[in-house]
């Protein structure tokens, strides 16, 4: 059985960093304090709401794969401090090859990174969140489409009885 890590620090740093980008493209048309919102999506205070999505994603990505999964999935255990969970992990089936399993794990990223972004964006400029959106959608599509091939390719082959007439 394979275990895809998805570490919290990877996936805040990525939105954080596609954040600061963003505002700064966004710096011409919009108002000091809507950059401060976006540009501090993973900040102490809008902690939580981005965590609350990140986990939203997963549970979304996880929908798209349950074929290919095993068992239920996991979060990191709650602790009483931290509501949030460190990682995210997702296990495969045994029969999912290793090179499936690691675009499995890129698409699921990049999916999750786009998702957070797109939630983020959308009530600040609607345009940025369209492409955003649409940047989610594509990952959703590689991710559906590297768990049907998953699925179909790597599946033991059916054994046939011969018989002589």
């Amino acid at each position: 059985m394979t275990t895809i890590t998805f570490l919290r620090t990877e996936l805040l740093a990525d939105i954080a960093d596609a954040a600061f980008t963003e505002a700064d493209i966004m710096s011409e048309r919009h108002s000091a304090h809507e950059l401060h919102q976006l540009t501090d999506i993973c900040q102490d205070d809008s902690l939580p709401l981005t965590l609350r999505l990140l986990g939203l994603a997963f549970s979304e990505a996880l929908l798209t794969l349950r074929a290919i999964c095993v068992g239920d999935p996991a979060r990191d255990e709650l602790s009483d401090g931290d509501p949030f969970p460190e990682n995210f992990h997702l296990r495969l089936r045994e029969n999912v090859p290793h090179v499936a399993a690691i675009r499995l794990k890129e698409c699921v990223h990049a999916f999750m990174v786009a998702f957070v972004l797109w939630r983020a964006l959308s009530p600040l400029d609607v345009a940025r969140g369209a492409d955003w959106q649409l940047r989610m959608k594509e990952a959703h599509r590689d991710l559906a489409a590297t768990a049907e091939v998953a699925l179909q390719t790597f599946t033991p082959p059916m054994r046939r009885r011969l018989f002589p007439f």
